[in-house]
């Protein structure tokens, strides 16, 4: 059987296989230009999973990473909050020895008291410190008009005294946490709701004001308030402590959630990512073959059996 071909036959053939090479030199181009192998699942059904699944884990990283973060601010903010907190009392310590110096007249003692205030306006300061956001620091959940803690004296914890604060951490795998507890931290007494970390200070200039100073043992003025101060300092220390390890932590999840973003970017370069030395050859081959076809398609199309018959 002999296999006739026509000349519209193969006028049509060499249209076809030149639309075929120009949509392969097209996809080539379109790659080379988004620098991407794989642009629909169409292309590689294999690849594109791969490659979703990369980029899941890439948000869900991202997720974690500024959850550590917001953590690590917290953090930050706070242990700062603590040293102000330690150095305070410090002073306020080295101010209660100093009241027990018996060569001290009674308007010197009260200049010390003097002194005491201000350390006690700025301590107060720092427990109702603000964070970023606006909130207060260690009372996140307070959300009343005024400050967490009285100016007193004495010093209230406008809250429930007795029950403690919600600990808020960050959401994934490792949670960090996003508060400390404020009432630990400033010592609020669950029955009177009253701050024995600034109580201390506020026996300390009762005392020193008091009439009745000149008449008490320089060493008894010392000890008004020291124990408390004491007390205060060991727990602001602590924290501060456990904070700063908090802080380590932070650090060592962040680094672990950022080899983990790494790993799944490359995984997703992988699975779509294109070869650019392989694609530009690829591509000069396609282009040569659509200009071969091309050509191929002009001569052939000159070389009709009517060109031979008119002649």
């Amino acid at each position: 059987m002999t296999i006739r071909i026509t000349t519209a036959a193969s006028f049509s053939s060499g249209i076809a296989n030149i639309q075929n090479r120009q949509r392969a030199m097209s996809d080539a181009q379109e790659q080379l230009t988004s620098g991407k192998r794989v642009q629909r699942a169409s292309d590689d059904p294999s690849a594109a999973a791969r490659a979703e699944r990369a980029l899941v884990s890439i948000s869900r990283a991202d997720a974690d990473l500024r959850g550590m973060q917001a953590s690590l601010n917290v953090m930050t903010l706070t242990e700062s909050a603590l040293g102000d907190g330690t150095d305070l009392l410090q002073e306020a310590r080295e101010t209660m020895v100093a009241a027990g110096n018996a060569a001290y007249s009674p308007s010197e003692r009260q200049a010390l008291a003097v002194q005491l205030e201000g350390i006690r306006s700025q301590l107060l300061a720092v427990a109702n410190r603000r964070d970023d956001s606006g909130g207060y620091l260690f009372f996140p959940d307070w959300s009343g008009t005024e400050a967490p803690i009285q100016a007193g004296p004495p010093s209230l914890f406008l809250g429930a005294a007795g029950q403690p604060q919600s600990e808020r951490s960050t959401a994934g795998a490792e949670p960090l946490p996003l508060n400390v507890d404020g009432m630990a931290a400033w010592r609020i007494d669950p029955a009177t709701g009253e701050s024995l970390v600034l109580k201390g200070l506020d026996d300390s200039i009762a005392k020193l004001n008091s009439t009745d100073v000149p008449q008490m043992p320089a060493v008894d003025i010392s000890r008004v308030g020291i124990t408390e101060v004491d007390s205060s300092l060991d727990t602001l220390q602590n924290l501060r402590a456990r904070v700063g390890k908090l802080m380590n932590r932070a650090e060592l999840v962040g680094d672990r959630i950022a080899d983990t973003r790494l790993y799944a970017q490359t995984e997703r370069s992988n699975a779509e990512d294109l070869d650019m030395v392989q694609a530009i050859s690829d591509f000069q081959n396609r282009q040569s073959s659509y200009d071969a076809a091309l050509k191929v398609y002009a001569t052939v199309q000159r070389m009709s059996l009517f060109n031979y018959i008119s002649t």
